[in-house]
Protein backbone atom coordinates (compact mmCIF):
# COMPACT_ATOMS: atom_id res chain seq x y z
CA UNK A 1 0.00 0.00 0.00
CA UNK A 2 1.31 3.62 -0.43
CA UNK A 3 1.47 6.19 2.43
CA UNK A 4 -1.55 7.91 1.61
CA UNK A 5 -3.68 4.40 1.36
CA UNK A 6 -2.05 3.59 4.67
CA UNK A 7 -3.26 6.89 6.21
CA UNK A 8 -7.07 6.27 5.09
CA UNK A 9 -7.43 3.33 6.18
CA UNK A 10 -5.78 4.13 9.53
CA UNK A 11 -8.57 6.96 9.94
CA UNK A 12 -11.13 4.82 8.65
CA UNK A 13 -10.05 2.06 11.32
CA UNK A 14 -9.87 4.70 14.22
CA UNK A 15 -13.31 5.89 13.02
CA UNK A 16 -14.68 2.73 13.54
CA UNK A 17 -13.32 2.22 17.11
CA UNK A 18 -14.49 5.67 18.41
CA UNK A 19 -18.41 4.64 17.10
CA UNK A 20 -18.01 1.78 18.69
CA UNK A 21 -16.53 3.35 21.90
CA UNK A 22 -19.42 5.97 21.45
CA UNK A 23 -21.97 2.98 21.20
CA UNK A 24 -20.54 1.29 24.50
CA UNK A 25 -20.49 4.54 26.18
CA UNK A 26 -24.56 5.17 25.46
CA UNK A 27 -25.36 1.41 26.49
CA UNK A 28 -23.94 2.61 29.71
CA UNK A 29 -25.65 5.44 30.29
CA UNK A 30 -28.67 4.08 29.27
CA UNK A 31 -29.10 1.70 32.42
CA UNK A 32 -31.32 3.15 34.96
CA UNK A 33 -29.25 4.54 37.13
CA UNK A 34 -30.41 8.18 38.84
CA UNK A 35 -29.02 10.99 37.42
CA UNK A 36 -26.62 11.82 40.58
CA UNK A 37 -24.80 8.46 40.00
CA UNK A 38 -23.78 10.11 36.54
CA UNK A 39 -20.54 12.08 38.79
CA UNK A 40 -19.32 8.44 39.82
CA UNK A 41 -16.61 6.90 37.95
CA UNK A 42 -17.59 4.98 35.48
CA UNK A 43 -17.89 0.93 36.35
CA UNK A 44 -15.96 -1.04 33.67
CA UNK A 45 -17.51 -4.86 33.30
CA UNK A 46 -14.95 -7.64 32.13
CA UNK A 47 -17.45 -7.33 29.04
CA UNK A 48 -16.63 -3.58 28.26
CA UNK A 49 -13.06 -4.53 29.12
CA UNK A 50 -13.21 -7.50 26.81
CA UNK A 51 -14.23 -4.68 23.80
CA UNK A 52 -11.74 -2.04 25.08
CA UNK A 53 -8.42 -4.25 24.93
CA UNK A 54 -9.98 -5.72 21.60
CA UNK A 55 -10.08 -2.34 20.00
CA UNK A 56 -7.08 -0.98 21.45
CA UNK A 57 -5.13 -4.29 19.77
CA UNK A 58 -6.88 -3.82 16.44
CA UNK A 59 -5.93 -0.05 16.66
CA UNK A 60 -2.29 -0.68 17.68
CA UNK A 61 -2.16 -3.20 14.37
CA UNK A 62 -4.02 -1.01 11.85
CA UNK A 63 -2.59 2.11 12.82
CA UNK A 64 1.06 0.56 13.49
CA UNK A 65 1.28 2.43 16.78
CA UNK A 66 4.98 2.23 18.07
CA UNK A 67 5.38 0.33 21.63
CA UNK A 68 6.13 3.96 23.51
CA UNK A 69 2.27 5.49 22.54
CA UNK A 70 0.62 2.33 23.76
CA UNK A 71 -0.71 4.11 27.55
CA UNK A 72 -1.28 7.08 25.98
CA UNK A 73 -3.77 4.94 23.16
CA UNK A 74 -5.35 3.13 25.94
CA UNK A 75 -5.64 5.76 28.41
CA UNK A 76 -7.33 7.98 25.47
CA UNK A 77 -9.57 5.08 24.75
CA UNK A 78 -10.49 4.36 28.76
CA UNK A 79 -11.35 8.44 28.52
CA UNK A 80 -13.28 8.32 25.65
CA UNK A 81 -15.60 5.26 26.76
CA UNK A 82 -16.25 6.24 30.59
CA UNK A 83 -15.82 9.94 29.99
CA UNK A 84 -13.89 10.35 33.45
CA UNK A 85 -9.92 11.91 33.48
CA UNK A 86 -9.07 9.53 36.11
CA UNK A 87 -7.97 5.89 34.61
CA UNK A 88 -7.43 3.03 37.02
CA UNK A 89 -3.67 2.17 36.33
CA UNK A 90 -4.39 -1.38 36.73
CA UNK A 91 -6.64 -1.93 33.76
CA UNK A 92 -4.34 0.33 31.55
CA UNK A 93 -1.61 -2.20 31.93
CA UNK A 94 -4.08 -4.93 31.19
CA UNK A 95 -5.14 -3.44 28.35
CA UNK A 96 -1.19 -3.08 27.20
CA UNK A 97 -0.14 -6.18 27.93
CA UNK A 98 1.15 -8.73 25.23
Amino acid sequence: MNPPREIDHSRHVIAQSRELLKRLRQRQRDDNRPAWEDTDPVPISAFDADILRAVFRDLVSEANVPECQWRDLAKSLVHEFTGCELVETGLIEWLIHK
